[in-house]
């Protein structure tokens, strides 16, 4: 999937809407991928940015060990009781 420079200016808003504390703005955001049909290139970008700055504040192995880790932790949550 190729990001677009409108990809990664809706993907600026969203990071700006959530720095912000706006949830209004940021689902704002969202739709106007959606209605674009552009929601997977949003997240993508959004990813990447991620992936960057884990990588530069955690390094390549960290960035890893932090993804995997949250992955186990979200399957061990669901497989928990709900009143658990």
């Amino acid at each position: 999937m190729t990001i677009q420079p409108v990809d990664q200016g809706r993907a600026a808003r969203l990071l700006l809407a959530c720095l912000d504390d706006e949830p209004g703005r940021a689902a704002a955001v969202i739709d106007e991928a959606d209605a674009a049909g552009t929601v997977p290139a949003l997240i993508t970008a959004m990813a990447g940015w991620l992936a960057s700055a884990l990588v530069m504040t955690a390094g390549s192995d960290g960035a890893r060990a932090i993804a995997e880790r949250t992955v186990l932790d979200a399957q061990l949550a669901d497989e928990r009781p709900a009143d658990a």
